[in-house]
């Protein structure tokens, strides 16, 4: 009686969820960040269909970026329903993202952003990797591609480099003359 118990509950959930390993959760690559500006990284999902939690881990590099435990918005797949969790550790790098709700989301919704992490930009500039892992309804273990953050100088200051490159190039060619 015990194991036919076990079997029906394995059987209902393992049959529930459309998910398997061959989900993708991935970060774009180069998103563009401005010094001192926030850019904003979709944690993304090739196929939501039947995802009813989450629990990622993204780690990222601390000297060129900040991340608060409220620097979050829901993605295009999570709304209202859905109740999501960021905990950050500035010092290691590493921000836990957790969503659940009581519906999964339906067959054939596609895919879409979870949650949109915002992250401070700091005033050094470089490219910072965002690495996930983790897993979705508690148990599958998707694919993963990293995505990554290149903080750059704002605009005006590059524009001003440049200018004043050109005019130490014209300065040197005048003295030639």
């Amino acid at each position: 009686m015990k194991i036919a118990f076990l079997i029906a509950l394995l059987t209902v959930v393992f049959t529930a969820s459309p998910l398997t390993a061959e989900q993708i959760v991935s970060i774009p690559d180069d998103i563009p960040g401005i010094l001192g500006e926030i850019a904003v990284a979709p944690i993304n999902i090739d196929d939501g269909g039947g995802l009813q939690a989450f629990d990622l881990v993204i780690t990222y590099d601390t000297s060129l970026l900040d991340l608060g435990n409220s620097d979050w918005q829901p993605g295009s797949l999570t709304g209202s329903a859905w109740d999501i969790f960021l905990n950050t550790n500035g010092d290691s790098g590493t921000a836990i993202l957790t969503g659940f709700t009581t519906v999964a989301l339906p067959s054939g919704v596609g895919g879409g952003s979870l949650a949109e992490l915002d992250f401070h930009v700091a005033a050094a500039p470089g490219e910072s990797a965002l690495v996930p892992t983790g897993m979705l309804n508690e148990f599958i273990v998707p694919a993963f591609d990293p995505g990554s953050i290149n903080a750059v100088p704002e605009p005006s200051t590059l524009a001003l480099l440049f200018a004043l490159v050109g005019m130490a190039s014209a300065l040197r060619l005048a003295r030639r003359w």
